[in-house]
């Protein structure tokens, strides 16, 4: 299994995702989503404002704390998304100037998955 077979990569489909997806937020994080219909799996967006961490340091280090949160959530939540016909772009936007740790982001990131794919 590839490394990175969850995350967008084209510009066209992050681009759709900002202007037809659905949007709501979760502290310290963003999200915007678009349903589709023609991939079988979820994809997701790992965006940090330059804004709000100034150093690329910092925000690759949340950049890769984010992945392997995402990682980690849709392994455990592969059971559910797979009873799910729902197929979804997410597009996760970090707005902060603290750094949280590891465990807080995979509590938020696990928290809106669960939102997105079993509530709705």
């Amino acid at each position: 299994m590839k490394k990175n077979h969850l995350f967008l990569k084209r510009k066209k489909l992050i681009d759709s995702i900002f202007k037809n997806g659905k949007y709501f937020k979760e502290h310290p994080l963003s999200v915007r989503f678009l349903q589709v219909n023609e991939v079988n799996d979820i994809n997701f967006v790992v965006s940090v404002k330059k804004k709000h961490l100034p150093k690329a340091v910092n925000r690759n280090k949340i950049k890769r704390l984010m992945k392997n949160s995402v990682r980690e959530c849709v392994a455990e939540l592969k059971n559910k998304i797979s009873e799910q016909k729902k197929n979804y772009h997410i597009a996760i936007i970090y707005n902060s100037s603290i750094i949280y740790d590891f465990d807080y982001l995979k509590d938020k990131i696990n928290l809106i998955l669960t939102r997105l794919i079993v509530d709705e």
